[in-house]
This record gives C-alpha cells, sequence and structure tokens, in this order.
C-alpha cells in the first residue's frame, strides 16, 4: 500500500483474488476502489475503511472496532431483499502497519439516485407515481433492515445506487447501501457520543446521537419532501439547520407544489414530527399513508368484487388521544359543509392511519348515512387530545382544512443561552459541509404473467414439502385435522427464516394494526377474546380484514382458521393497494383456489384451484410462502400447490371470510405467524 494524492494506493486484496484495485469515490471514513474479482471473474465495489479515520486511544479498541466491524458485516450478510446492496465478502488486512478493513460488493456503473435526480432537475419536481416509486423501494429495503434492529443512520439519496430497470427505462431500481459503517463508526469510542448523518436529512433525535429506526423514516420523508417540491425543506449553514430540525416546521409542500393537496401536508407533518414517537408506526406506514395521499387512493377500502370509492368522498382530519386510538372511541363530526356525523375509531387505530368510514348523519332529516368519509388520524398526546376538547366545551369536534400536528408544530422561542453556546463552538469546531462530525460535547437530543406456470397437487395427501424441513404431519390420510401450532419461532416451511410477526389474535395490542369495525353492509372485523372474527353478511361479497401496518417481502404466512358459516375464507398477502393483492381461499365445496386480485379484474385471475381435503368446521392451518417470484401454499404444513407469478412482491397480510351464495359468512383467526426468509 502506497498513498497518492488523496487515495491509497492499493494493488490487490486477498493475496490477489482482488487486483486492479482503482479508486472511483471517497466518503470520510474511507474510499471505494473498482476492482476484479480473479476467482468469478467479475467486477466488484471494495469499500476500504481506513484505520486513521477513526480515533483509537489504545490497542484494545482497535481489536474492538475490527471485531465489531466484522460482526456488523455478518449482520448485513443476512439481508435477502431486492432493493439492499447485497454484501459479497468482507475482511482485514494489515499494510506497513495499517489495518485496513474493507467490504467487497457489486459493481453498481450507473451511479447514484441523487446523480440521477440531478440530472433530470431541469424537469422540475418529480411527478407523484415517481416519487412513490422511489420512496416505495427505499421503504421496503429499510423496513427489512428494521426488522432486523438495525438503523442505518444515513438516508440520502446518494447512498442509493440505481440499477436499471428494463420494463420501465424512465424508473431505475433502487439499491439502499453503507449499511453498518455508521453503526461501526459509533461503535470505536466509549467515553463520547458519535454523531453522524448529512445534515440536511437528521432528524432532531441523531444530532444527539440516539438513533432510532424512526430516525430512518424522517430522512425518507426529507428526500420524498425534496423530489415532490424540488428542494429540501431546511437549508443553510450547519448550526442553522441544526436549529431547524430541533425547532422548525418546514413549509407545507402543497404551499410550494399546487398539484398536491393539504393531505399530503398531514403525511408529511406526521414524518417529520420532532419526537420519533409522534411519527408513524413504522417506516412502511409512512410509504403507504403517502402513496394514498398522493395518488389518491384510499386504505382501508372493503375488499369486494364491486369496490370502488365514490367521487363524493369526503376527507378530513381528526386527533385522537392514545387511549382513544388503543381502545377505540366514538365521535361527533362537524363536516366543512356544516353537517354533524356519528363516527367510530377502531381500537387499534394507528397514527397516519387512513380510515374509510360511513358515517351517520345527525343533522339529516332522516338521519341517513353520509357520502363516504376518508378520516385521517392524528394520535396525539393524551393531554392535548384532552385540552382541545375542553376548548370548545365539549362541542362536535369542528374539522375543516388539515392542518400540522399540534405535537410537530414549530416551537419559535429563542435559542437558550446554552444551545447559543453550543451553535458557536459547532460552528468553530465544523464545515458546513460535513456530512460526518464528532461532537463528545453534544449529550441530549413491484399484470400477472399471462400464463402463470404452476405446478399442482390435486389432493394434498402423500405430498412432500418444497423443503428440507419436513412439516410435521397431524394425520396420514388428509391434512382437515385440528392443528395445535408449534410454540417455538422455527420456520416449519423452510430450513431458515426468522419469525418476525408472532401474533395470538387476541386483541390488537402487538401494533400490526389489524382493521377493525362495520361497514355499511353490516360486514365486521373484530376481536371477540378468542380470536380475530371476520363475517360478511352480504351476498356476492368476501370481506377483508388487514393488517394494516404490516409490509412483508420475502416470508412465510401462516394462520390458524375455522370457517363458521358461509362458503369460503383464506388469506391475503402482499396487498400493496386496495385492488392489488393475491388471495388463497378454501371452500367448505372441497375446494382450494389461488387467484389475482387487481383494478382491471376484480374478480380476479385464478393462478391455481384444485380439490382439498380439509374439515373447515375444525381449526386448520393456512399458510403461504412467497419468495423470489415463486408463491407455494400449504393446508395443515402439507403442500397443496406452487405456483411461479411475480406480479406482486410485498405488501400488507389479511384474512377473509366470503358469502358467495347467500350463507352469511363467518371465520375466526388465530395464531397469525409470519417468517422472513
Amino acid at each position: 500500500m502506497r498513498r497518492g494524492g488523496n487515495h491509497m494506493q492499493l494493488e490487490a486484496l486477498q493475496d490477489g483474488r482482488y487486483c486492479g484495485l482503482r479508486p472511483i469515490g471517497s466518503g470520510s471514513m474511507g474510499e471505494v476502489y473498482l476492482a476484479e474479482d480473479t476467482r468469478i471473474q467479475r467486477q466488484v465495489a471494495i469499500k476500504v475503511i481506513r484505520s486513521e479515520a477513526i480515533i483509537y486511544p489504545d490497542r484494545s479498541n482497535i481489536d474492538d472496532a475490527a471485531r465489531l466491524f466484522e460482526q456488523e458485516a455478518r449482520t448485513i450478510a443476512i439481508f435477502n431483499h431486492p432493493n439492499i446492496l447485497p454484501l459479497y465478502d468482507f475482511g482485514e488486512e494489515k499494510s506497513n502497519g495499517v489495518s485496513l478493513m474493507y467490504m467487497v460488493m457489486p459493481f453498481c456503473p450507473d451511479g447514484t439516485l441523487a446523480t440521477w435526480l440531478r440530472q433530470r432537475s431541469n424537469a422540475g419536481p418529480l411527478l407523484p407515481q415517481e416519487m412513490v416509486h422511489f420512496t416505495g423501494q427505499a421503504a421496503g429495503a429499510l423496513q427489512h433492515a428494521h426488522d432486523r434492529q438495525i438503523v442505518h443512520r444515513d438516508v440520502k439519496p446518494s447512498n442509493f445506487l440505481i440499477r436499471s430497470n428494463g420494463d420501465d427505462p424512465s424508473r431505475p431500481d433502487l439499491l439502499l447501501a453503507d449499511f453498518g459503517i455508521a453503526r461501526f463508526a459509533a461503535a470505536t469510542t466509549n467515553t463520547s457520543r458519535t454523531i453522524r448523518g448529512t445534515p440536511t436529512y437528521m432528524a432532531p433525535e441523531l444530532w444527539s446521537g440516539v438513533p432510532v429506526p424512526a430516525s430512518d423514516q424522517y430522512a425518507l420523508a426529507i428526500m420524498a419532501y425534496e423530489m415532490l417540491v424540488g428542494t429540501s425543506p431546511f437549508q443553510g449553514s450547519l448550526e442553522q439547520m441544526m436549529y431547524q430540525h430541533i425547532h422548525v416546521q418546514p413549509t407545507p409542500p402543497s404551499q410550494l407544489n399546487r398539484n398536491l393537496s393539504s393531505d399530503v401536508d398531514t403525511v408529511f407533518g406526521i414524518a417529520l414530527a420532532k419526537r420519533p414517537e409522534d411519527r408513524f408506526m413504522n417506516i412502511s406506514a409512512f410509504a403507504r399513508a403517502l402513496q394514498q395521499t398522493v395518488l389518491h387512493t384510499p386504505t382501508n377500502v372493503e375488499h369486494t368484487v364491486e369496490a370502488t370509492p365514490a367521487s363524493n368522498a369526503i376527507r378530513a382530519t381528526l386527533a385522537i388521544s392514545t387511549t382513544e386510538a388503543i381502545h377505540g372511541t366514538s365521535r361527533t363530526l362537524t363536516l366543512p359543509n356544516g353537517q354533524q356525523v356519528n363516527v367510530s375509531i377502531p381500537a387499534g387505530t394507528a397514527n397516519g392511519q387512513v380510515l374509510r368510514l360511513e358515517a351517520q348523519s345527525t343533522s339529516s332529516p332522516t338521519g341517513g348515512s353520509t357520502d363516504p368519509l376518508f378520516l385521517t388520524i392524528i394520535v396525539t398526546d393524551p393531554r392535548e387530545a384532552a385540552d382541545s376538547r375542553d376548548a370548545v366545551g365539549g362541542a362536535p369536534t369542528m374539522i375543516g382544512s388539515h392542518s400540522w400536528p399540534a405535537s410537530t408544530r414549530a416551537n419559535r422561542q429563542g435559542l437558550s443561552r446554552g444551545m447559543t453556546v453550543l451553535l458557536i463552538v459547532l460552528a468553530l469546531l465544523l464545515g458546513a459541509g460535513s456530512v460526518a462530525f464528532f461532537a463528545p460535547f453534544l449529550l441530549k437530543n413491484n399484470a400477472a404473467s399471462s400464463t402463470p406456470t404452476t405446478t399442482t397437487n390435486v389432493h394434498a395427501t402423500n405430498t412432500a414439502p418444497a423443503s428440507t424441513t419436513v412439516p410435521t404431519r397431524t394425520s396420514s390420510t388428509a391434512p382437515g385435522q385440528t392443528v395445535v401450532p408449534s410454540t417455538n419461532s422455527q420456520n416449519p416451511y423452510a430450513n431458515s427464516g426468522t419469525l418476525i410477526l408472532d401474533d395470538q389474535l387476541l386483541d390488537n395490542s402487538k401494533g400490526y394494526g389489524w382493521l377493525t369495525g362495520t361497514n355499511q353492509r353490516g360486514a365486521t372485523c373484530e376481536f371477540r377474546g378468542d380470536g380475530y372474527y371476520s363475517t360478511q353478511p352480504a351476498q356476492g361479497f368476501f370481506h377483508s380484514c388487514p393488517a394494516n401496518n404490516t409490509d412483508f417481502r420475502n416470508f412465510a404466512f401462516e394462520a390458524q382458521m375455522t370457517l363458521v358459516s358461509g362458503d369460503y375464507a383464506g388469506i391475503i398477502f402482499c396487498n400493496g393497494s386496495a385492488d392489488t393483492y393475491y388471495l388463497f381461499r378454501l371452500g367448505v365445496d372441497g375446494s382450494y383456489s389461488l387467484l389475482l386480485m387487481s383494478q382491471a379484474n376484480s374478480d380476479g385471475v385464478s393462478l391455481a384451484t384444485g380439490p382439498v381435503s380439509v374439515n373447515l368446521s375444525q381449526p386448520n392451518l393456512i399458510a403461504a410462502v412467497v419468495s423470489g417470484g415463486s408463491i407455494v401454499l400449504y393446508v395443515n404444513r402439507q403442500l397443496i400447490t406452487s405456483v411461479n407469478d411475480s406480479t406482486y412482491s410485498h405488501g400488507r397480510i389479511a384474512v377473509f371470510s366470503w358469502n358467495a351464495t347467500g350463507t352469511a359468512a363467518q371465520a375466526v383467526f388465530r395464531n397469525a405467524k409470519v417468517w422472513a426468509l
């Protein structure tokens, strides 16, 4: 190793396996080299971490840093997501007494999202569909990491590499990069707090060195804001941006882009809340809410063969307390047209969730239903909600145009003397262009295949599952026996996987946001103490009960199901919007079906169908395994069929009951589990 210019000159690594290294980029802690992997003849990118970029008090800390780096690299290696840059290799070498730690990754010649955005900046802000494309992929990658307890800490356009999209060249796919580096850097000091990030995208808590998953949500919201309006919400010197992130609410995006509605302002107001706990429950919920409001597609609309949102729907915002969100509540609202209506907010409603409600008018002479009401819920501090009710003396809640959440309003008081001194010191120590800095003094604060390939076993008996781990059989002749789910976390459908959802479905306390309530046809989703019930009294419809705060990719989804009455029941998965999802149903006629549901074909396209011998009046395990364009279906952990279809890759999970012939449908579900593959 020798140094030339601003780069370390490396000829080879790993005894010549990686050779012909030439620098192609650099960062605050290291450099990136283009190299040839001589073993398999491919180009790779190698990020090398310079030991001098980290302050080591003594030799033991060097050893700790190396161990932590390897541990973090192994963590990154478990990721299996199409929008996360994979890790090929990692290691450590010494050259001339200097320790070099490196990661080997794919070489992406198309550059970064930041470069792509700059190249098309003359065209103005992105179209909403373009922004949704990018934020959806970014959120999916980050949620995958958050589910594994990893916080990125430095979400920004330059940390997303792009890959050409053959289906739509104008919208490249994203690959999230630079996982683990910030965490590794922060772990190398024991006596002070290390603050890392890019000021433009740093959530308030990051300025205090306290990263949480919601910090990544905040940064992604900044990115989405920039893509929609063409400018960052916070600008200025380093100290000015620090102050703005902590105290100032950004300009509502609808004021900068007239094509955006005030509903979009509400979503950004939540995602950019100053306190992490005031933001969306997870980053997937933020991306979903943003998609719903920007593209004007409602959420929580009943999944039926004729469900379409009414064009005269009323949209409004309602603030409720945390207690009301957990336990549910009823309110009398005054709509912008002066009409008073009664609405019921179901238990388990999440902050930022959009509810479709059939409100009953109290001011109409007939007392009938109003136009459909799409209500955006903001969960505030209980004291704020109480104060707002007290202020109007118990009068009906008045809702009009959307406003920023009270908990996220700007604190416009002057700086304290301590903060002023802190900012002066910070300004003296740091340049405004810094992207990573050390501040020990700052201690607090995605059309179905026209001919999908299907492999079907006509009977569920005498079949073997498509995995090396054989699921437990409860019968040698048929899968229709009562099943008691295993209490351990091992994935019964594959030889690997991490249990990431485990819900007995007794209540909504685990935060998955299972839908509860009754719609205009009397169909319900509700917890009854012994399980989660879906009912549909209306003939010709099925009623879906989704877990609104979920978004899974490459997973196994299992639930215990009992059909009390009706014709069909089953599970839904990869539910990306109201009209796009897969539906796996079992029928009392002894059949199973896998349907591809879409807006273009609300009756669904049959991907697989056949007989299955089960007693639906007893509990049965129904499961789907989705991975890399393959869908494998199981009943009582016995293989039923496998289908190749990649129309949908991720989304929410749900359960449903179906009334096809006029017999009111009711199904009870228990013990929902999801394993990440």
